[in-house]
């Protein structure tokens, strides 16, 4: 489905009693993974935040402001977890698994989190594929996705088996056995688990989706807790509606780009 299509379904899933929310339709998780969710829905209709060597940032293009307007218009419908209004959890799992949230747009290892559950939650959910905002799909992973070592680094060695450990180790066979992500190892696929329904289901979706994989690209010169903050400081103000799209989206391109030009300088 669209992004739209999935805004729409979030406002028939709210439930509300007067002015309270009592049922969330939607945690688009705003604040969490920002920075990625607009990259991938931008990588959609084939652009980027970003110039060719990631020294520049453009907020002000038409195709990303459609993108923050979309998160905008989230908010202001009142359907999730926002900055208009804030859920004590600090995350989607408190209210889903209290059954106050419909949707949790958390990928596959969320599943992992779900099996923790003990008040009979996993007789009730279901993984969807990933919604689309351009013409291509593109499924991928928006934050964490492994390990590297720097090419500078000292002990290249001792660091290479530590990562062959930690991605290929007794670490991520307990990790792929959970269901706490995809694990780096297609060997290590056939331990995912599949034992009760809403996993066989999780996994023949996932699967699916890999079909869809690519690697999102940030800049190496801004952190993503610093892009994050710029993107709450002057994207919050619009949901109130104390500013302007237009306005907010000068202002944090501008911002950015003082970051990336003062953080480039001293890398060298």
């Amino acid at each position: 489905m669209t992004y739209d299509e999935l805004l729409s379904i979030a406002k028939k899933l709210t439930v509300r009693q007067g002015n309270k929310i009592q049922i969330y339709g939607l945690d688009a998780e705003w604040g969490f993974v920002t920075q990625g969710a607009i990259a991938q829905m931008l990588a959609q209709e084939g652009k980027s935040l970003f110039n060719s060597d990631y020294t520049q940032v453009d907020f002000t293009t038409p195709e990303a402001k459609k993108v923050l307007q979309w998160f905008v218009d989230w908010a202001q419908a009142h359907v999730g977890p926002s900055p208009l209004d804030p859920d004590p959890g600090g995350w989607s799992w408190p209210p889903f698994q209290a059954n106050r949230l419909a949707i949790a747009m958390d990928g596959y290892w969320f599943g992992g989190v779900i099996a923790t559950d003990t008040q009979g939650l996993t007789n009730n959910v279901g993984f969807a594929p990933a919604p689309i905002w351009g013409s291509q799909r593109i499924s991928c992973c928006r934050t964490a996705t492994g390990a590297w070592i720097p090419q500078a680094s000292k002990n290249k060695d001792a660091a290479f088996k530590l990562m062959e450990f930690f991605e290929g180790g007794a670490p991520a066979r307990a990790y792929a056995q959970l269901g706490h992500g995809i694990p780096s190892l297609k060997s290590l696929v056939l331990l995912l688990p599949q034992s009760k329904p809403y996993q066989q289901q999780a996994y023949k979706t996932q699967q699916n989706e890999l079909s869809y994989l690519q690697t999102l690209h940030f800049s190496p010169y801004i952190t993503d807790d610093a892009m994050e903050a710029a993107i709450q400081r002057y994207i919050v103000p619009v949901m109130q509606g104390q500013t302007t799209l237009d306005s907010a989206t000068a202002q944090l391109t501008e911002a950015i780009n003082l970051q990336l030009t003062q953080n480039k300088s001293q890398i060298g």
